[in-house]
């Protein structure tokens, strides 16, 4: 087996190595997001023909090649193809991640000082991983993160602004008419989302829409 990294240029002339010019057909199309990569081509590659113009690489299927992934070689000789063959390559995705530095609790909110960036291999991960600490901003722990755990999208969620029990402002208005009055959480919520609230003076639970930490409102 012979493993290259991928890094972005293109090139589709003849370089005198098959290897290289597979490497570079991917670079230039298929793989060109700026991502690193490990290509892993199999040892029949060599038996290929050495001398040839040009190449192209297609993928067998519609999904974009990552892990284990079979792509069609054309190869091509005074102006057309005189060969074809199936190759299955292995290609690895590497990328640094926001990786936990600490345990996390569920509902916990997220902050960059919880995450440590580190090169991580991604091939297999079945969600995007995060890359950028700004993608914290207003986020909280889906569920328990252990330490070393790569942090993806489906660890995170909107950040509960109110809690269960929190005390909050009640607003209704219509027209010039403005009516507060005192209520009490009785679901947790992040901002924008409906919950229950009971109203400390009538003891009658509303639906109402949490504006802030502080305040929701029930619309008309």
């Amino acid at each position: 087996m012979l493993c290259l990294m991928l890094l972005p240029v293109a090139s589709t002339d003849a370089s005198g190595s098959l290897a290289s010019d597979i490497e570079q057909q991917l670079r230039a199309g298929m793989l060109r997001d700026g991502n690193e990569y490990l290509i892993t081509i199999p040892a029949f590659a060599s038996s290929l023909p050495s001398v040839y113009d040009s190449l192209k690489v297609e993928p067998l299927g519609d999904a974009r090649p990552l892990g284990s992934c079979w792509v069609k070689v054309y190869l091509f000789k005074n102006n057309g193809i005189f060969q074809t063959a199936n190759l299955n390559l292995q290609i690895n995705l590497f990328q640094k991640v926001l990786v936990a530095r600490e345990s996390i609790k569920q509902g916990q909110d997220l902050t960059p000082e919880l995450f440590d960036v580190a090169r991580r291999e991604v091939t297999s991960l079945a969600d995007p991983p995060i890359v950028l600490p700004r993608e914290l901003d207003g986020k909280s722990a889906a569920r328990a993160m252990a330490v070393g755990r790569t942090l993806t999208q489906s660890f995170l969620r909107k950040q509960e602004i109110v809690k269960r029990g929190d005390l909050v402002s009640i607003e209704y208005s219509s027209g010039s008419i403005k009516i507060t009055a005192s209520g009490e959480a009785k679901e947790s919520g992040c901002r924008g989302e409906t919950i229950k609230v009971k109203n400390v003076s009538s003891s009658r639970i509303i639906s109402a829409v949490i504006q802030d930490e502080k305040t929701v409102k029930i619309n008309k």
